[in-house]
């Protein structure tokens, strides 16, 4: 929620300080005791349920590592064991690779376009989905994640208009308050029971690579009606083990190979022309740790292949990595190749696109949205104005 959140104090002077705590730097040890404040608390206030919005806040998000190396996911580990069901938002943008870990009810997101109905909905384009660090498949589950109205307004000039939420963040919310309000209707459902019904229970999407179904509370509360029990834990096998980086990245699983090559930067064990060759990968997983390790060309030539990479890469996210390291040193007389990529679905090249047109005046803005249906109607003032100066330079 950014600077929406204030943290108000009023001295002994009667002066006030007003705090933006969302964007002041963290401190663990704040976290450690807000958790063990609420555990102590949980039996008191029958707390079920915790929702972490921004899981992996503090990691790299292409770099792979087996979940139980994240600060949050140790953090949290404590509400797991006391049976707490812990919800998370899974992530934007298929420029991450970092994905919860399975204990975690992780939530994705989907475009409703604005309708209830099931046959009206699409995958998001941007939707970062597979398999963790772990080797698990992630999420779990989907939730709208678009145009999400939320009781705040953002002027008093027009105070009855509605503001909005997006992301996963807000496809979490969504997912916390239904399971909030069906503990309300269900007291004695338990954290594993009401994982699996909200699972069991989603409607799938037809011809999609993403397992995870959209949740369908109707279809939960049916199932809960007519005596849904099913409790057992989900069945996970156990994390990928790596211990050896050099054996690791010539397996043939790519979630191994990702491993190994995390493994290799963090030994700072791969060489430049190593991480060309990983771009190369068949699992774009893997492609992304090189491209972003790259960071950006140190050369002519390696200029034009990053150009080359991005036409050709066909997974969203590692376009949005090859993006990234081209606008480090980008140049004006590059407007031609920037501007096509306004309509892009994934978001990080989008951004790029945005952040090189604001480097140099003369050039139009690319307004940026989170809505895919917009995205075209956002690209189009920059492509004709491309036209129209490629027509005036003829």
């Amino acid at each position: 929620m950014g600077s929406r959140l204030k943290y108000i104090s009023v001295n002994q002077d009667l002066s006030i300080e007003c705090r933006d705590i969302a964007c002041e730097e963290p401190d663990d040890a704040d976290g450690d005791r807000g958790i063990d404040y609420i555990l102590e608390r949980s039996r008191e206030w029958n707390i079920k349920i915790m929702l972490s919005m921004g899981w992996h806040a503090l990691d790299d998000v292409t770099l792979l590592k087996n979940t139980s190396r994240n600060q949050t996911v140790q953090a949290l580990a404590p509400a797991l064991k006391h049976g707490i069901l812990v919800i998370c938002a899974n992530g934007n943008s298929s420029s991450i690779n970092i994905m919860p870990p399975s204990e975690f009810l992780a939530v994705g997101g989907y475009n409703d376009h604005g309708f209830a109905k099931a046959e009206l909905h699409s995958p998001h384009p941007d939707e970062p989905y597979g398999r963790n660090g772990d080797g698990h498949f992630r999420p779990d589950i989907l939730a709208p994640r678009v145009y999400l109205p939320v009781p705040y307004c953002e002027t008093f000039e027009q105070p009855e208009a509605l503001s909005y939420f997006w992301g996963t963040s807000g496809a979490s919310a969504i997912v916390a308050g239904m399971c909030a309000a069906l503990l309300s209707r269900y007291p004695e459902l338990q954290a594993d029971t009401l994982r699996n019904v909200l699972v069991d229970c989603g409607v799938s999407f037809e011809g999609y690579d993403n397992q995870a179904p959209r949740v369908n509370a109707a279809n939960v509360i049916k199932a809960l009606d007519n005596g849904y029990s099913k409790s057992n834990a989900l069945y996970r096998a156990a994390p990928i083990d790596v211990r050896n980086s050099f054996t690791a990245i010539v397996s043939g699983d790519p979630i191994e190979r990702a491993l190994g090559l995390t493994l290799l930067l963090e030994e700072q064990r791969c060489g430049r022309a190593e991480l060309w060759a990983y771009t190369q990968d068949p699992s774009s997983v893997v492609r992304k740790i090189a491209a972003k390790a790259l960071h950006k060309p140190d050369s002519a030539d390696e200029r034009t292949t990053f150009w080359t990479n991005l036409r050709e890469e066909q997974e969203g996210g590692v376009r949005g990595w090859y993006a990234y390291g081209l606008l480090q040193e980008a140049t004006e007389n590059e407007v031609e190749h920037w501007i096509p990529w306004a309509a892009d679905p994934n978001w990080s090249v989008r951004w790029c696109v945005s952040r090189y047109l604001e480097k140099f005046p003369g050039l139009p803005k690319l307004e940026m949205t989170y809505d895919p249906d917009e995205i075209p109607g956002k690209a189009l003032p920059v492509l004709e104005w491309l036209e129209f100066d490629k027509k005036g330079n003829n």
